[in-house]
């Protein structure tokens, strides 16, 4: 496995196949964000791109210019979400719109359980605000899609884009209509695995979980194990950037140790659990002395100790 390169904004080969097919990672961070939070991959073969979430709605207009000047060249675009969450799938109809302007072909794939909610996102606004807050507004409120081209998925789809192939998985946990994506190419095994596996800092060798409500342990755990079956050389979360494939394993252990501390100090509040959590987590404790000014890593740590501490208080009842 090669040297990770450098994380270059707005966008950066990550890999290189031999079939002629290139990945690109690409900022969706809109400018309001404190970091550069975002990242989508961009899979480019000779036949199509595949892009792997949207990013944020506020993101839309400068993802679908980086997306352009890389997909020049080929007619269709393939917009793969890994869930509907605003950071993730809330720009997918902006981005489809701009892109279709621009004479693409576009196809947006979601979960089936996303589905509904891409069409008329007034649910998924709503929940946003009442969970994020006045994070959801630096994100944007998603607009309906309207367009052609919106393909519920199946377990184990295959999407294809020439030489390549996308395999989609669904991997609930995070969220019920999480999904994760698989390409496999001759020298690497990508995961790109949205929230499925945490956010990883590949500076500081960080790595939290993302365990929001409504966080459920059992299939986050067998997602895990999932997509450990595939032997990735490479995970790539949403959130932050690339990493080693061992970081799968790694995440499980973390999860785990993350509810034993939470489950025998559910009376405390939620910045005495991240001094708890610090005292024993290197990789957390990593991430959160590079990243913890950043608000937004903030409401990761915060956001997933409060679903891990509701997932356990409703299995206490």
């Amino acid at each position: 496995m090669g040297a990770m390169p450098a994380l270059v904004i707005p966008s950066v080969v990550f890999v290189e196949s031999g079939l002629g097919a290139k990945v690109y990672i690409v900022d969706a961070s809109p400018w309001l964000l404190d970091i550069d939070f975002i990242k989508t991959y961009l899979v480019k073969d000779r036949q199509a791109c595949a892009l792997i979430d949207s990013g944020p709605s506020n993101a839309a207009s400068q993802v679908a210019e980086t997306v352009t000047r890389l997909c020049r060249g080929t007619s269709k675009v393939y917009i793969v979400l890994t869930h509907i969450h605003l950071d993730h799938g809330g720009g997918a109809a902006r981005l489809a719109e701009y892109l279709a302007q621009r004479g693409f072909s576009v196809e947006t794939f979601v979960h089936p359980r996303g589905e509904r909610h891409l069409r008329d996102p007034t649910k998924l606004w709503a929940a946003s605000q009442q969970v994020l807050g006045e994070r959801a507004h630096e994100f944007g409120e998603p607009v309906p899609y309207t367009m052609d081209g919106l393909r519920p998925t199946s377990d184990g789809e295959q999407v294809e884009l020439g030489e390549t192939m996308l395999e989609i998985i669904h991997t609930p946990g995070h969220a019920s209509h999480h999904q994760s994506i698989v390409l496999e190419l001759p020298m690497d095994t990508i995961i790109f695995t949205g929230d499925s596996a945490g956010i990883y800092d590949p500076l500081s060798g960080g790595l939290v979980p993302t365990t929001p409500p409504p966080f459920k342990l059992e299939p986050f755990l067998e997602s895990l194990e999932k997509m450990k079956k595939y032997n990735p050389e490479w995970v790539a979360p949403t959130h932050l950037g690339p990493g080693p494939g061992a970081l799968l394993e790694k995440h499980g252990e973390q999860v785990k140790l993350w509810v034993k501390i939470i489950s025998k100090n559910l009376s405390s509040d939620s910045e005495e659990l991240v001094k708890k959590i610090l005292e024993v987590d290197e990789l957390a404790r990593r991430l959160y002395e590079s990243l913890s000014w950043s608000k937004q890593i903030q409401g990761v740590f915060m956001d997933s100790i409060e679903g891990i501490r509701l997932f356990l208080q409703e299995k206490k009842k």
